[in-house]
C-alpha cells in the first residue's frame, strides 16, 4: 500500500472539495503511488482546495459544483446560467487556479531555497476526474523530486 498523507487545513465545507479529495485519495492508493495531500489550505493570501505532491510533480486542483450551464475563457468574465435563464458573472475559476497555482510555486521556492518548476494546474472545469487521475499517472510526471530540499 502506497503511502498517503492527508493534511486538512481548515474544514472543508464544499461537497465538490471533498468529492475530489476523496477521488485523488482513492486513485492514488489503487495505483500504489505515495504521496502528501493538502487539503483547504492557505498559503500566503490564497486559500488552495487541493494540493497534491507525489515524486516528480505537485498539482493544484481548484474544485468547482456548478449545477447549471457555465460559460468562459482563461481571461475574462465567466457566467454562470440562473434558472430564469439569464447569465450571472462569477469569479473567473480559471484565473483563481492560476494564482493558486502561483502562491505554491513562491512557497515552494521559499522552503527549498532555489528555483523550482511551476506546478501543473488542474484549471478546466471540463476536464473531469479521468483527466485528474491522467495528470498523476506516472508517464505525466517530470523526473526530479519537487518536496524535498535540493542537496
Amino acid at each position: 500500500m502506497a503511502s498517503l498523507e492527508v493534511f486538512i487545513g481548515a474544514p472543508i465545507e464544499h461537497a465538490s472539495e471533498r468529492a475530489t479529495l476523496r477521488r485523488v485519495y482513492e486513485f492514488l492508493s489503487a495505483q500504489g503511488i505515495p504521496a502528501v495531500i493538502l487539503a483547504n489550505v492557505t498559503l500566503g493570501n490564497r486559500q488552495l482546495d487541493l494540493v497534491i505532491a507525489i515524486d516528480g510533480a505537485s498539482l493544484v486542483t481548484e474544485s468547482k459544483g456548478f449545477t447549471s450551464a457555465v460559460r468562459g475563457g482563461h481571461n475574462g468574465d465567466w457566467k454562470t446560467r440562473l434558472a430564469s435563464g439569464a447569465w450571472k458573472k462569477i469569479a473567473n475559476p480559471y484565473l483563481q487556479a492560476l494564482s493558486q497555482k502561483l502562491a505554491l510555486r513562491d512557497a515552494m521556492r521559499s522552503f527549498a531555497g532555489a528555483e523550482v518548476p511551476y506546478p501543473a494546474g488542474f484549471e478546466r472545469p471540463d476536464l473531469g476526474q479521468n483527466r485528474l487521475a491522467h495528470l498523476l499517472s506516472p508517464s505525466t510526471r517530470a523526473t526530479a523530486p519537487l518536496w524535498r530540499p535540493r542537496s
